[in-house]
């Protein structure tokens, strides 16, 4: 493979009716019919975890594998309730990437502006995504913006201090993150370097390369319902290699 997908996806529900981003929202029976798309294709859905261990090591040979990485942004409960059963069904597994400050809690830095209450992973929950098979990954503390040049200070706090929540609930290392609303600057990614991280994701849309800077890598954005073909094309032909938003 000479370019990598890796898909995000937020809220796997139904999106409600009063949501003002309904492009956050991606159906139980869409996510299911993406995921028997990509094994009837003959790609394999990984965690960010394994396909930096093969993909993104250089490794030309197991770069030749075909992987798709799937990824969850912020920690919704519907991630475990609704997606969980879908990837063990087909043997997939998924980094879900964890706003640490909300489990148990609600989408408190964009209800208001959303419209929508939507709920987070309890603690419970995460421990047995965590126990299935699933990757956690970090998102800050309290999802924040990291695109202004913030102090020391506040990005270890932010930064480090959810590496560190999500490893003492779990008793186990959290490798890889993700920018909150895919928004960062310069110094929050060296932030994320000295962490101790191994990769971090945002939102440029398009496929990975190996050439890629592994603390900026790009994601596929996968929600609402843009038509079926223009999905698996972006997923899995050269048009998935340009960006076709702004980053």
């Amino acid at each position: 493979m000479r370019a990598l997908p890796i898909l995000m996806f937020h809220s796997v529900s139904e999106a409600p009716q009063r949501a003002r981003t309904p492009s956050l929202y991606l159906s139980p029976r869409r996510f299911r019919a993406y995921l028997r798309y990509i094994a009837r294709l003959g790609f394999r859905g990984v965690s960010m975890g394994q396909a930096s261990r093969r993909w993104l090591g250089g490794d030309a040979a197991k770069a030749r594998e075909r992987l798709v990485v799937l990824t969850f942004d912020d920690g919704f409960a519907d991630n475990f309730e609704e997606a969980l059963p879908v990837l063990q069904e087909h043997g997939f597994t998924a980094t879900c990437y964890v706003a640490s400050d909300y489990l148990g809690g609600h989408n408190a830095w964009d209800a208001d502006v959303l419209g929508v209450r939507t709920p987070m992973m309890t603690r419970q929950q995460l421990l047995a995504w965590h126990d299935a098979g699933m990757e956690v990954g970090a998102h800050t503390r309290s999802h924040r913006d990291l695109s202004a040049d913030g102090d020391g200070v506040t990005l270890r706090e932010e930064i480090g201090g959810s590496k560190k929540d999500l490893e003492d609930l779990l008793g186990s290392a959290v490798d890889h993150f993700s920018y909150p609303f895919g928004r960062y600057h310069p110094a929050a990614v060296a932030a994320v370097r000295e962490a101790g991280f191994s990769t971090a994701v945002t939102v440029r849309d398009r496929r990975a390369r190996m050439s890629d800077d592994r603390f900026e890598l790009p994601r596929l954005y996968v929600g609402g319902t843009y038509p079926m073909p223009y999905v698996l094309a972006r997923w899995f032909s050269p048009l998935g290699d340009w960006t076709l938003t702004a980053p």
